[in-house]
Formats: C-alpha cells, structure tokens, sequence
C-alpha cells in the first residue's frame, strides 16, 4: 500500500566558488561575493536550515572550463568561475558543526578518486555529522578532469 506523503522536500544546489544566480554577478565591484571565507558559507547553510531545507547539497567538477577559447589557460587567464572552485568537502566539515539537521552533501568522482578515501572521507563527515552525509557518486565525463589527472 502507497502511502501519500504531503511534505515537500527541498534541496539547495550549490557550488564552492564564486557563483550567485547571476554567473557574471561575481565580476561586479559592487556585489562582492565572500566565497573565499567560511562564515559565506556558514550562513547560507544557517538560513537553509532555517528555512526547513532538507539538503544542502555542492555540485563540483575536477576541471576548469575550456568553452572560453577551447583551453582551461583561458579560463584562468579570464577568471572562468571553475577556476576558482574550492573542495567543498572540508567545507561540509565545518556546516555540520554549526547546524544540526540539513543533509550535508557534495559530488566525488569514482574515476580520479580512489575509492578508500572517498569512503574514508563521506564515513568522517557522516559519524561527525551524525548522519547528515549525502554523497553525490559520478564517473566524470569531460576532457578538462582528465586533463588534470594527466
């Protein structure tokens, strides 16, 4: 028997660099975005669990674009918003001690990561956590990852 659930579940996508709903908002002056520091971070999450979210979940890619001028150079020549993504996992660390019910949630690749640390590294998250870890699993797919692994 299926039983109706009327709840609605919501999730935040984020990434860990310089990215608002405007992509090109980071290249103002005037609309500073504090995605370098830990409390940008900090009250985000505090406002998601604030507004009853379920996950705070970070999108990542192991590459720097190459849609500006077909190469990452010109992506990091440019600012490109790859370039300057941070590992949202050691993040993720921080967000759960200072919430106590949002899933906690980020992308690893099984390609470029060995497995052991993956598991190792979601298994540390979730027991501090206690049990809010979400794993985002991917394979990879673009020429940049592999680029960046040789």
């Amino acid at each position: 028997m299926i039983t109706h659930n009327p709840q609605m579940h919501l999730a935040a996508f984020l990434i860990a660099g310089p990215v608002a709903h405007s992509h090109a908002l980071w290249r103002n002056p005037a609309h500073d975005v504090p995605f370098l520091t830990i409390e940008y971070y900090i009250e985000i999450a505090r406002a998601l669990e604030q507004g009853k979210f379920d996950l705070l979940f970070f999108a990542d890619r192991l590459a720097i674009g190459d849609r500006f001028g077909g190469n990452q150079l010109t992506g990091i020549r440019y600012g490109d918003q790859d370039s300057t993504r941070m590992d949202p996992v050691p993040i993720l660390g921080v967000l759960a001690a200072v919430t106590r019910h949002i899933g906690l949630g980020a992308t690893r690749s099984t390609t470029y990561d060995q497995p052991y640390s993956i598991a190792r590294e979601f298994r540390t998250l979730d027991h501090l956590s206690k049990g809010r870890a979400a794993w985002n699993v991917v394979t990879s797919m673009n020429d940049g990852e592999a680029w960046n692994y040789g």
